[in-house]
């Protein structure tokens, strides 16, 4: 574990990015709602957002809401900042 939100997105990125290739999806709207979590923490607004509207543009192509408290908040502290 570590405090630099730049290591975590490294970190992070990979680990989805090999995650993705294994053909699942059940994790990925947890792990980029954490991903812009570091992206927001690390000053990386736009690409925070960018992430949040994959998220929603997945939601409304699936019909399947995703719903975690804090990826209202992630949206809503990058969107205050934006």
């Amino acid at each position: 574990m570590t405090d630099d939100p730049e290591r975590g997105v490294e970190e992070l990125t990979a680990g989805l990015e090999s995650y993705i290739k294994t053909g699942s999806r059940q994790i990925v709207p947890c792990s980029k709602t954490l991903l812009a979590d570091l992206y927001l923490r690390s000053g990386r607004v736009r690409s925070g957002l960018a992430l949040i509207e994959e998220i929603e543009a997945d939601e409304e192509a699936s019909g399947v809401k995703f719903h975690w408290p804090i990826a209202d908040r992630v949206a809503r502290d990058l969107r205050a900042k934006s």
